[in-house]
């Protein structure tokens, strides 16, 4: 990953929760930004973003509103469910930055970009907003253990009977780019998914792995309205 951004002379940001000075220094002339974040829970006092710095979040009284739900989550999701959460705040703390442009959201350890992801976002302007990787595995066999820990509750109609994708494309959250409104929309989406499931009888959020079935679920829900 590291190696293929450099081929192709693109800025990176890697987010972590604790790579040593020696790791960083060793990759710091490829053009990389590390940004160390804070994943433990802090639901007491003087709310800091996940970089340390006081949140002054003049925004929206929704935005408002999640925010403070990030709060009460954070230091009770698995690492997969929390980078949706980290990867939102970093984009918001970016808002004058990158309004109105292309941003690429990925996992590291097993991607390896071929060509400039921009050029061909650019190329696609107008006509999509929003790009999405996906897996050549169907959603029932693949997506099977992720659905009943995540959604067990639902698909037995405890709650109700919001709608669980289990066949066609599998999308995979490793890969999500685009504008960065889009990118923005969809990540408040799952922030507020994560929060209804948070919230919801039968379901303890600690540790469970959820957010490739919620991903699936806003853009299938997406795709069938």
């Amino acid at each position: 990953w590291t190696l293929s951004l450099a081929a192709l002379r693109l800025p990176g940001l890697v987010l972590h929760d604790g790579l040593s000075p020696e790791f960083q220094e060793d990759f710091a002339g490829l053009g990389l930004e590390f940004g160390a974040v804070d994943v433990r829970n802090e639901t007491r006092g003087e709310y800091r973003d996940w970089r340390g710095d006081t949140m002054d979040y003049a925004g929206t009284t929704e935005e408002r509103e999640r925010h403070w739900r990030m709060r009460q989550m954070r230091g009770h999701m698995s690492p997969n469910d929390l980078r949706v959460l980290v990867s939102l705040e970093e984009l918001l703390r970016r808002r004058s930055q990158l309004a109105g442009k292309y941003v690429l959201l990925t996992d590291v350890n097993d991607l390896r970009l071929e060509r400039n992801p921009f050029a061909f976002m650019q190329l696609m302007h107008g006509s999509y907003d929003l790009f999405v990787g996906d897996e050549s595995q169907s959603n029932t066999a693949y997506m099977a253990d992720w659905i009943e820990v995540c959604y067990r509750w639902e698909l037995l109609g405890v709650n109700g009977r919001s709608p669980v994708v289990t066949q066609g494309t599998f999308f995979n959250n490793g890969i999500i780019g685009g504008r960065y409104e889009a990118v923005v929309w969809i990540l408040e989406r799952m922030v507020d998914e994560f929060w209804r499931m948070w919230t919801s009888s039968g379901y303890a959020m600690p540790y469970r792995i959820c957010d490739m079935p919620i991903f699936n679920r806003i853009l299938w829900r997406l795709l069938l309205h």
